[in-house]
């Protein structure tokens, strides 16, 4: 939204410009996983994180899993059982992260 005034004698106007940048959305289809432990998964790619420089997850991962901290893929072979968990993945970016 942009609005202007103008104030007159000094040939001068004065505008407010409000501007809302939403952040990248990031997202692993399929989600929630199952896995067996001792089964290799199939690779876990994100989607909607173009443009990122890097990727974490919170908490680790269960053992034998791992997250590739440039694409973002999960991939690996559980080696345990774990309870079920939410594992929160970040994709970092130039201007922030999501």
């Amino acid at each position: 939204m942009v609005t202007s005034h103008y104030t007159g004698t000094n040939n001068t106007a004065n505008a407010t410009l409000n501007i809302k940048v939403n952040a990248p959305t990031l997202n692993y289809s399929g989600s929630p996983f199952t896995y067996v432990a001792g089964t290799p998964i199939s690779s876990l790619s994100p989607s909607g994180s173009t443009g990122a420089t890097g990727y974490s997850v919170s908490p680790a991962l269960p053992a034998g899993l791992s997250i590739d901290p440039g694409t973002g893929i999960v991939s690996g072979t559980p080696t345990s059982t774990v309870t079920a968990a939410n594992y929160v993945v970040t994709a970092t970016y130039s201007g922030g992260a999501t």
